[in-house]
């Protein structure tokens, strides 16, 4: 079972990858980054189907785009200068919390 949760995380971290490459592909106008958005895409969606051997899907689906989610809105924060609110944190939390408790069930 600890492979699948390695795996599982392993997807999120290369979701992140592609997060970051979506926004450095420039709409797929640069193509090292474009590159980058399709190798951690297919790297994502193998890890993915890896822990859904052994997590439940909606457990490890909600899991991935719930981190996935949360580094996308910090990335933006902190990298992109996109707005910080007291409430855009505040439902960030709220999504972790639903992580925590996925993983905690599971």
């Amino acid at each position: 079972m600890t492979t699948a949760w390695l795996c599982l995380f392993g997807a999120v971290v290369a979701e992140v990858l592609m997060i970051a490459m979506t926004k450095a592909s420039d709409g797929w106008t640069k193509p090292w980054p474009t590159i980058g958005l399709l190798a951690s895409s297919l790297v994502g969606l193998y890890l993915i189907s890896r822990a859904a051997k052994d997590i439940p899907i909606s457990t490890a689906y909600a899991i991935w785009t719930g981190l996935g989610g949360i580094a996308a809105a910090v990335l933006g924060m902190v990298y992109h200068q996109e707005p910080a609110s007291v409430l855009k944190v505040v439902f960030i939390l709220c999504i972790l919390t639903g992580v925590v408790g996925l993983k905690a069930i599971s």
